[in-house]
């Protein structure tokens, strides 16, 4: 058991760290994604408003260009960061309604990421809801696949060219994710 220590520099400072530390794991292939998000979200109680936008903000950024690169071969990055970041975008803007500032995120030009989410079955597209975050898609597909008689054996996903397509276990049936925001228009 390690001795707690007490951290040196003054607030904005440490903010700017974990700002960084931020913009440096968004987009990465790598162990610090989950380091860095993680750290942010123990920490969302002591963010400020000002920080809380800021880090959406970049977290929207890296989602739009996530889109605009996910027709080439290589995708920009894997799909599991892209939940992990959408799930921290989510605690953030639940972190900011649970402070009560003054001004809505809205009039800072944030909302809600959403994203359609389909079945899809003999080549025919069913849309079963609009979510947040893949592990919202999860949920959906989840409760789809239950209200039908079907339990799930596990999800597992693959994106191709801007969709997650997600299988549940059947090898007929498929669920789509479309990774282009319908809230950006």
């Amino acid at each position: 058991m390690s001795a707690k220590q007490e951290l040196f520099g003054d607030y904005d400072d440490i903010m700017f760290c974990l700002g960084s530390s931020l913009r440096y794991a968004l987009g990465r292939k790598s162990y610090a994604v989950g380091l860095v998000a993680g750290v942010i979200t123990k920490n969302i109680p002591l963010l400020n408003q000002k920080w809380l936008i800021n880090c959406i903000r970049d977290i929207d950024d890296y989602i739009g260009i996530r889109e605009r690169w996910s027709d080439r071969e290589h995708s920009y990055d894997n799909h599991c960061d892209l939940s992990t970041w959408l799930n921290l975008k989510q605690a953030l803007i639940d972190g900011y309604e649970e402070k009560n500032f003054d001004e809505p995120l809205e009039l800072h030009g944030i909302r809600k990421t959403l994203f359609h989410l389909f079945f899809e079955k003999g080549g025919k597209k069913q849309l079963v809801g609009t979510c947040s975050t893949v592990d919202a898609a999860y949920a959906i597909i989840t409760g789809f696949c239950e209200a039908r008689g079907f339990a799930v054996p596990y999800l597992r996903g693959w994106e191709k060219d801007g969709v997650l397509n997600i299988d549940s276990g059947s090898h007929t049936e498929f669920f789509k994710l479309e990774l282009k925001d319908i809230a950006r228009g």
